[in-house]
């Protein structure tokens, strides 16, 4: 079993969507956003979600202070006041660290996927772990800043 965003399933994978995760853009607690530098994940511009976002606010060549493939490393970027980025709100929210960018409210989400290989499929341990993430899921990746 994995969980992943954007990937197609292989062939005869099953996938199933889980939830859409929402990202927002996150600064330093105490520190003027338009005074520090952009960080991002690290991707093909515009192939996800938050690089298309963020290809239509920067100019290409803009030179990011920190891209990374990792959410908790732009987090700790973040709090260390290394720059602001788009992270998970489910992550930027609960952390005290970080303040949400006020007058930005991108409207960026990305598809969680759940995927497993097909022969394990009916055990009753993956078929419980299923049931399980699909009971959480929303709870765990809600954005906390939401209107319900």
């Amino acid at each position: 079993m994995a969980l992943w965003f954007e990937v197609k399933p292989g062939e005869g994978e099953f996938a199933t969507p889980l939830c859409d995760v929402t990202y927002s853009l996150y600064a330093p607690a105490g520190a003027d956003p338009d005074d520090v530098d952009w960080m991002s994940i690290w991707n093909v511009m515009e192939r996800i979600e938050p690089m298309r976002w963020l290809s239509q606010q920067l100019p290409p060549d803009h030179k990011m202070a920190l891209k990374t493939n990792d959410p908790p490393q732009l987090q700790e970027a973040i709090a260390a006041g290394l720059g602001k980025a788009l992270i998970p709100a489910c992550m930027g929210s609960r952390d005290p660290r970080l303040v949400r960018v006020p007058g930005t409210v991108p409207d960026v989400h990305r598809r969680l996927h759940l995927h497993a290989h097909p022969d394990v499929l009916q055990s009753p341990r993956i078929q419980g772990t299923m049931d399980w993430l699909r009971s959480v899921v929303e709870d765990v990746f809600a954005d906390p800043d939401a209107d319900p």
